[in-house]
């Protein structure tokens, strides 16, 4: 047992939430830990996948023990956490693979289940983001945290397993939207933002509100990090991150993202935009208008 986990277990009454996140900062791989305001899905500010992580085991005893705060876990690259919505989602996963459903799983407040597996070799899924009844996430509230709709619960206390992203990807076949199956976004045809002809036929003067509101709601890693958990973003310090367009066939990370003013830019294929025009480009939305209805149906926390 881990020195930091038998220290934990010296004193009974330590808080439980503080026990798990020392047992998630001590899991193999290099999970690590957020804190949430208590009772809720929202990230502590200044705390996200890309940004501020709790890594050590006097930020841990800070916010899970002396703040009490709800907690949540990320998970380390070549790692997923697969969101069940619902019950029969999971139970259909399972069902098809049983073996992959004897990892590390937990039941969520409204019935669903987030199944935690490691890739072999580090590997990632070549999968869409967004699958119907299944979603792939980087980082999701875990037990013991709790929501005025119910607690998060260890269902499957196993180890995390480690498989084959080949048998991963066979195992949410079932999930891919059709027309979707395994296409990766780097296939797809170069597009640029789209662009209202006048605000007439657009809307985008009756959506300006929403738009103002979706674009100030969803800082753009944040919102890569729930749409896009496959694309790999490099760079720390300062204001810019890069990585592959997923708009045309890029080899060279030629996509420019700016965290400060909360744009993007691909300097190969040159569409561009902020996270209205990219959610517009992913679902093929008329204008911007309607794309930012769309994502306003989301919340920041929907990623937990």
């Amino acid at each position: 047992m881990p020195k930091q986990t038998q220290e934990v277990y010296k004193d009974r009454l330590l808080p439980e939430t503080f026990a798990i996140a020392s047992m998630w900062l001590n899991r193999p791989g290099g999970w690590k830990v957020l804190p949430v305001q208590p009772g809720t899905k929202r990230l502590v500010r200044g705390f996200g996948p890309f940004a501020g992580m709790v890594e050590s085991a006097e930020d841990a005893q800070f916010w899970f023990w002396q703040r009490g705060v709800n907690l949540a876990v990320v998970a380390p690259v070549g790692s997923v956490i697969l969101d069940f919505d619902q019950l029969a989602f999971y139970e259909s996963f399972k069902a098809g693979r049983p073996g992959l459903a004897k990892s590390y799983t937990e039941s969520t407040p409204r019935g669903g289940r987030h199944a935690f597996l490691s890739l072999e070799n580090g590997r990632e899924l070549d999968i869409p983001g967004l699958l119907p009844g299944c979603e792939i996430k980087k980082f999701c509230l875990c037990h013991p945290s709790k929501l005025p709709s119910g607690n998060y619960e260890i269902l499957e206390n196993g180890p995390i397993l480690t498989v084959s992203a080949e048998s991963l990807q066979k195992a949410l076949e079932p999930f891919f939207d059709l027309g979707h199956k395994s296409t990766p976004l780097a296939g797809k045809k170069p597009l640029s933002p789209p662009r209202a002809q006048n605000d007439q036929n657009s809307g985008l003067r009756a959506n300006s509100g929403v738009i103002a509101k979706v674009k100030a709601s969803w800082p753009i890693l944040s919102y890569l990090a729930f749409f896009e958990p496959t694309l790999r973003i490099e760079g720390r310090g300062g204001e810019w991150r890069s990585a592959l367009c997923p708009w045309h066939n890029d080899h060279n990370p030629s996509l420019r993202i700016n965290i400060v003013t909360n744009t993007w830019r691909c300097f190969a294929c040159g569409a561009f935009g902020d996270v209205v025009n990219w959610h517009a480009l992913r679902g093929n939305f008329p204008d911007q208008g309607e794309a930012a209805k769309d994502l306003a149906r989301y919340e920041i926390q929907v990623g937990l």
